[in-house]
């Protein structure tokens, strides 16, 4: 006989050990973080799986990552929920694991959880940067950044940065891709500033960039790149702010700039 949905769902819990991971990524070589069912498509999520599946001897049950970071996008604290079938020690993770995976994917931290975390719906805030310099790339640095080899008016472009904080429907701010209740999200902060580098936590790169950074509830598939882009085409007067306050009363799907390349956007921390 079947069993209830509830027992069901609990028996399949009652064995399970829990862990919360923190990890950073640079997403140049990987078709975003979630893992596809096409064989040969290389993303953090499904190369982090096969690792872990492989040091314990397929003991893996899933993981959950805060957020679906697309193509080229990188992220300086990931946060995953991993559900195993045996209890591991911190250390398989931050030694085991780590040896195992490529150079551009590393686990920073690691703690015991349990199922009632959700590394998704337990969110309070995201913080995104994006990095961009009218400086050329570094030979060593390649796809760290967007190189905008145009006259930056800083002013001009923080004046239009701060109308996408509040609560807004940003259903213009979006690619089609993934299905969601509700187009809006309160931006609690957005702003553009010069910086002297890009701060990934354990090191910097240095340089003269201009760093938007935006934090929020929550953010639809491409937001924030398309933010940006539109910021650019302020820059550039093919726009104007009413334009931007436009878009944001107006829903007709228009698209008031392009969508920059993923390579500059980094996920730089998630609040809970």
């Amino acid at each position: 006989m079947a069993l209830p949905w509830a027992l069901g769902s609990l028996l399949k819990h009652s064995n399970s050990y829990f862990y919360k991971l923190n990890i950073s990524y640079c997403g140049n070589n990987y078709f975003g973080w979630q893992k596809q069912k096409t064989a040969g498509i290389e993303t953090i999520q499904g190369t982090l799986e096969e690792k872990l599946n492989e040091l314990s001897k397929g003991a893996l049950i899933n993981t959950i990552g805060s957020g679906r970071t697309d193509t080229g996008v990188h992220a300086i604290s990931q946060v995953v929920r991993v559900e195993m079938k045996a209890p591991f020690p911190k250390e398989m993770f931050l030694k085991g694991i780590n040896n195992l995976l490529p150079s551009d994917i590393r686990i920073n931290g690691c703690s015991e959880t349990n199922q009632d975390f959700h590394p998704v719906f337990g969110a309070k805030e995201k913080t995104y940067v994006y990095a961009f310099s009218n400086n050329s790339s570094k030979p060593f640095f390649s796809r760290r950044w967007l190189t905008y080899n145009k006259e930056v008016d800083i002013e001009l472009m923080s004046k239009g940065a701060r109308l996408f904080e509040g609560n807004h429907d940003f259903s213009n701010y979006m690619c089609v891709g993934t299905e969601v209740k509700s187009t809006v999200r309160h931006v609690k902060s957005c702003q553009l500033r010069k910086s002297q580098n890009i701060d990934l936590g354990e090191c910097k790169i240095e340089g003269n960039f201009y760093l938007l950074e935006i934090t929020g509830n929550g953010f639809l598939k491409q937001m924030v790149r398309l933010i940006v882009g539109s910021l650019i085409a302020l820059n550039e007067r093919k726009i104007f702010v009413s334009d931007i306050e436009e878009s944001l009363k107006v829903m007709d799907g228009k698209k008031l700039g392009a969508t920059v390349p993923g390579h500059g956007l980094y996920l730089k921390s998630v609040t809970y």
